[in-house]
């Protein structure tokens, strides 16, 4: 179906594109007379029917847009994050650039290497593609990474919990991110020249009601993604992801939290110049396109699709 929407502009004003939209899956609740918080898909992947792609032919928007999800610390989901359509953005100078893989039909890097730890010794695997979805709330890695991963945290001095290959305990329960910090070593992923993103423990594992840390990645090839590894929701927590399809590229800046200003984590440093993007810029509202989109982020575990 097609319907008229008003979207309010960073300027002040306002546009009103006419849209096809679809519908989301269908969703059950466990809970018969329960009403669930929101639910439904916000469609800005490549097709030409996502609302992103249909925004630009319609000549509002170019063909760039990004988010930042704010984390989950301290056990409660904070009321942050946004999403962004759009080039008129003030990115962080700690913004990276890597390579968008063109030849599929989702966001993905080209090629990149996964590290367990900042070292090389600490190399879990090389040219791995990777998609990127934060409408999916875990990461997944093939089984060569996901089980030298398990391999990797098992020189832990930390204890197997019974019956679950992917979660740990130690002489005290976890409670808090630094517990996490003290125990677990950042991942790391790397593609082309660009800085490496890290993702630390809290971004990859959870803390569960009885105290013991468990992967948030799973064995994508255990989930029929076969020789596809993903970095879903959790693992993008505190980052700001942009998505260039004008220039093919994908960015990303860890930042200290999703309010603006942005503020990047201090050990990024890495600076490159913002794209030219010719006569696009030139139309009269070049400067004003930008829809800035409040996320709740207590949706954290639900589909958002793009």
């Amino acid at each position: 179906m097609t319907d008229s929407f008003t979207l309010h502009l960073k300027d002040g004003s306002s546009i009103h594109p006419t849209l096809a939209i679809g519908c989301s899956k269908y969703y059950s609740s466990k809970e018969p007379n329960s009403q669930s918080i929101t639910h439904g898909m916000l469609g800005l992947g490549k097709g030409r029917i996502s609302i992103l792609s249909q925004l630009h032919e319609q000549g509002h928007f170019s063909n760039i847009f990004g988010h930042c999800l704010s984390s989950n610390s301290g056990g409660e989901l904070t009321k942050s994050g946004f999403l962004f359509i759009g080039e008129d953005f003030n990115y962080p100078r700690c913004l990276t650039w890597v390579p968008m893989s063109s030849d599929v039909s989702h966001y993905s890097l080209r090629t990149a290497e996964v590290m367990y730890g900042d070292h090389e010794q600490s190399l879990l695997g090389g040219n791995q593609a990777f998609a990127i979805d934060s409408g999916t709330t875990d990461t997944y890695f093939v089984d060569s990474l996901y089980q030298q991963l398990l391999t990797k945290i098992a020189e832990m001095p930390l204890q197997k919990v019974v019956g679950d290959d992917d979660c740990w305990k130690d002489t005290r329960p976890f409670r808090f991110i630094t517990d996490l910090r003290n125990h677990f070593s950042s991942l790391y992923l790397k593609s082309g020249n660009g800085q490496a993103l890290e993702i630390p423990p809290e971004n990859y594992l959870n803390i569960m009601e009885d105290g013991d840390a468990c992967l948030a990645i799973l064995n994508g090839s255990a989930h029929d993604l076969n020789n596809f590894n993903l970095i879903g929701a959790i693992s993008m927590q505190n980052v700001l992801v942009v998505y260039d399809n004008e220039q093919q590229k994908i960015g990303w800046a860890p930042v200290t939290g999703c309010t603006q200003p942005l503020n990047c984590l201090p050990y990024t440093e890495h600076i490159e110049t913002l794209p030219n993007y010719g006569n696009f810029a030139n139309k009269k509202f070049h400067n004003h396109l930008l829809l800035l989109i409040l996320l709740l982020l207590e949706t954290i575990n639900e589909i958002l699709l793009i």
